[in-house]
């Protein structure tokens, strides 16, 4: 929570080499212990390789006999606590990882978990975490429902595994992360729809930006067809290229722009050499 940075996670069956530049994963669960990792190779720390992992009624069995210690993941599909169940987790002196795993309303579910757990001061972690077919349908369901809960700041790590897809599986988190403006792991394309304003070819000369720029990291890019709403609509984009006049280009850095009546043929390379300028460049691997 608060300004800590949202952890990526996924379960694999076996240790695999991590992606590669700043899209690594964090969390792992395997053989149903979790391990945080960092760095390479894999290693994990001490205070976190021996996390239990229950479903809720063992949770309170658990709690009721005096048999649980340490940190403990729940996976629960019961968001409403009676009032014994609620003076028990109470009084558990360590830390809980929350993940709902019911049916039904997701996000729904996930507020009330997540109220009821605030209800009783305590200040646990809360995992979204999902096992998803590679299925578009379900993965945008997934990044649908997942973002909401992160816009709502909700979610300490986000936790999926898509079915025979670890690189997928990672990806997709991260996308997750982006869209919802908690990480920038990759380089963000923002671009207008474009309209009878728009003054070049919006999609051809988005590819060539993207061609020239996409590799790199924590930059946001927008690509607008005209002046009248265009720099409104780049929000909080580092730097935009705007087409200002017929074949003719301004350049942005934020919201102010720095260069005016750029010839278009010659607009994406002063584009690279502005992000140059302002230091976020990097040369392509």
């Amino acid at each position: 929570g608060g300004s800590n940075t949202v952890l990526v996670g996924t379960e694999v069956s076996s240790i695999i080499t991590a992606m590669a530049g700043e899209r690594q994963m964090e969390w792992m669960t395997a053989a149903s212990q979790p391990r945080l990792y960092s760095d390479l190779p894999w290693f994990s720390s001490e205070e976190s390789a021996h996390v239990t992992e229950i479903n809720f009624s063992s949770l309170i069995q658990g709690l009721q006999e005096g048999a649980l210690s340490g940190v403990i993941a729940v996976l629960t599909d019961n968001v409403h606590w009676s009032t014994e169940e609620s003076t028990l987790i109470k009084s558990y002196s360590d830390k809980i990882l929350w993940s709902y795993v019911g049916l039904g309303n997701f996000v729904g579910a996930w507020r009330r978990l997540v109220s009821s757990v605030d209800a009783l001061g305590r200040k646990d972690l809360m995992i979204l975490r999902k096992k998803l077919d590679d299925d578009e349908g379900a993965k945008m369901l997934a990044a649908a429902q997942f973002g909401s809960l992160l816009c709502d700041g909700i979610g300490d790590m986000v936790h999926i595994e898509v079915k025979d897809q670890f690189s997928t599986s990672v990806n997709l988190a991260y996308d997750i992360l982006q869209a919802a403006g908690m990480r920038r792991t990759k380089t963000e394309f923002i671009s207008c729809p474009s309209c009878g304003r728009t003054l070049f070819d919006l999609e051809e000369v988005t590819a060539q930006i993207k061609e020239k720029t996409g590799h790199l990291k924590d930059v946001a890019i927008a690509v607008m067809g005209c002046i009248v709403n265009g720099p409104g609509e780049m929000a909080d984009a580092d730097f935009g290229y705007v087409g200002g006049a017929p074949d003719k280009i301004s350049l942005y850095v934020g919201k102010e722009v720095v260069q005016k009546n750029i010839p278009e043929l010659e607009a994406t390379d002063a584009l690279v050499e502005l992000i140059k300028k302002h230091g976020k460049w990097i040369n392509p691997q």
